[in-house]
């Protein structure tokens, strides 16, 4: 009987074995992915409920992982700054998901390059000029 042998025990179990971080990131790595498929497809409300529905499991997989590494200050400051950033992409890519689904392809690139497909195609045009 090991447990009565008197000699330390097994050892602690990792952080991503004691907690739902693997099922968290699971279900935001399917939801954003079903999400962004339906809306390049064309059904952006679905889409959109989808992404939603994401975030919440994006947050959670992300806060298990940060307080079970490490329980510092900076970790946490470095996940407040990534949320920010993601939410940022995020409003982005959404720019991008409806400029194209209503066909406006020109303003669809401007969005998704930030107008450096426009400076690209300046930049040609001065050296063919040359």
């Amino acid at each position: 009987m090991p447990q009565f042998s008197g000699g330390g025990g097994a050892p602690p179990t990792p952080w991503y074995k004691e907690n739902p971080f693997w099922g968290a990131q699971g279900l935001f790595v399917a939801f954003l992915l079903t999400g962004l498929g339906f809306g390049v497809s064309g059904h952006l409300t679905l889409g959109r409920w989808l992404l939603a529905g994401a975030w919440p499991c994006g947050v959670l997989a992300i806060w298990l992982a940060l307080n079970g590494l490490v329980g510092s200050g900076s970790i946490r400051t470095g996940g407040r700054v990534a949320a920010v950033l993601g939410l940022a992409f995020y409003s982005r890519a959404q720019r991008c998901v409806d400029e194209f689904n209503r066909g406006n392809y020109e303003q669809w690139l401007d969005a998704l390059y930030g107008g450096l497909q426009k400076k690209l195609e300046v930049d040609q045009n001065e050296k063919r000029s040359r």
